[in-house]
C-alpha cells in the first residue's frame, strides 16, 4: 500500500490528481485513520486510464473494480 505522496511521484502527478482519480473509482484506496487519509494499491504500470488527458472527463474512463466487502 502507498501514501497518497508516493502514488503521486509514481504516477508522475500532482496529489490533487491522485485524490481526483480516487474519487472517480480510477485508483482504489483504503481509508488508513480517522483523518480522512487513504493508502492506495500500487497501480499497474502503463495503466492507460492513469495518463493525465486535460479535458477529458473522468466519467468517460474504464472504473477499477469496487473493493471486497464494499470498503474503501
Amino acid at each position: 500500500m502507498l501514501t497518497l505522496t508516493e502514488t503521486a511521484e509514481r504516477l508522475g502527478v500532482d496529489t490533487r490528481t491522485v485524490k481526483r482519480w480516487h474519487a472517480a473509482g480510477l485508483l482504489v484506496g483504503h481509508k488508513a485513520n480517522d483523518k480522512n487519509q487513504h493508502l492506495y494499491q500500487p497501480p499497474t504500470p502503463g495503466d492507460p486510464r492513469l495518463v493525465k488527458r486535460m479535458g477529458q472527463r473522468l466519467h468517460r474512463r474504464q472504473l477499477t473494480e469496487p473493493c471486497p466487502g464494499g470498503a474503501l
